[in-house]
């Protein structure tokens, strides 16, 4: 399953959305098409990041084929009939909705002053933001700082366990698997809508939410997943790096020894090659005075016409 998670992926709000979807919709779809059989582990994986390497692999092909048949087709149609500034507005109205969620994970982490911006992030774009459509909080220099339930629970000490792709909900493990649980059921802006507008209105909101963070991953993930030799590791080092970027906000640790897919966004300090100009170079006999190649030439050539 294709999930927001890389710079661009240190970027979407919550993981599991796109997957979510698919699992209230696309069951029969994804049952037509036979996964591609799960090649062995990697004799490089540590096994206690990725135990199950192949059960994962096997469930990753079938969520990469349930996402071909049906959400991406979707989603590159919204991408098609909706401009891009309705498509952004959509994006930040759905992000002033998880402020909430947000706040009530900085009170249990212990972060009073996350709580706080976020709380201000809330008003501010809630008001003069157009209900969220626009982000002036962050025009204003009040970036946003999301906290979730498995953020919380790392927080608390709680260990991640090991990699797992999950049917429909894709890369995961068991600690953000509860936390997945957690916001389903006590989304604070969820509930208020599904209370106040009904239950429809509720699911429009979630698949509103699946389908923009799917429309958004088409100009992120879908081109690293193309170029990459093999996507499951990407997705699998993606997800990872995104969980442990965010758990320690932003103060990132190294994760095992997979390769950081971030690299490139790191700009070249090599020195450029040096250019095939004569250098000088201090003389041993020469009372100290700059030696020129050059120099040597000139006396070189001297020399042969004196033989001449």
């Amino acid at each position: 399953m294709i999930v927001p998670t890389a710079r661009a992926l240190r970027w979407s709000p919550r993981p599991h959305l796109v997957a979510l979807a698919l699992a209230l919709a696309a069951t029969p779809a994804a049952a037509q098409e036979s996964p591609t059989p799960a090649p062995a582990p990697s004799a490089a994986t540590d096994i206690t990041v990725d135990r199950y390497e192949r059960s994962n692999r096997a469930m990753h092909n079938f969520n990469m084929g349930v996402d071909r048949l049906l959400l991406k087709p979707i989603a590159q149609g919204y991408r098609a009939v909706a401009p891009t500034p309705m498509r952004r507005g959509v994006t930040n109205a759905i992000n002033n909705l998880q402020e909430p969620f947000t706040m009530a994970n900085a009170l249990l982490q212990g972060k009073p002053g996350v709580m706080m911006k976020s709380l201000g992030r809330f008003l501010i774009n809630s008001t003069i933001g157009f209900a969220g459509l626009a982000d002036r909080a962050s025009e204003w220099g009040i970036p946003a700082q999301e906290e979730d339930f498995g953020q919380t629970l790392a927080v608390w000490g709680v260990g991640e366990g090991p990699y797992l792709v999950l049917p429909f909900l894709g890369p995961s493990n068991p600690r953000d698997a509860l936390g997945f649980v957690v916001e389903f059921i006590g989304d604070p802006a969820s509930i208020v809508i599904t209370n106040e507008l009904g239950k429809q209105a509720g699911y429009a909101h979630l698949g509103t939410r699946v389908l923009d963070a799917r429309a958004n991953a088409v100009d992120t993930i879908d081109p690293l997943l193309k170029s990459s030799d093999d996507p499951y590791v990407l997705m699998r080092s993606a997800y990872r790096q995104k969980r442990a970027f965010d758990i320690a906000d932003g103060a990132v640790p190294a994760v095992s020894d997979e390769e950081d897919i971030f690299d490139d966004d790191v700009p070249d300090t090599t020195p450029a090659a040096e250019d095939s100009v004569p250098q000088e170079t201090p003389a041993a006999d020469n009372g100290g005075s700059p030696h020129r190649p050059d120099q040597d030439t000139a006396t070189g050539a001297a020399a042969d016409d004196s033989l001449s």
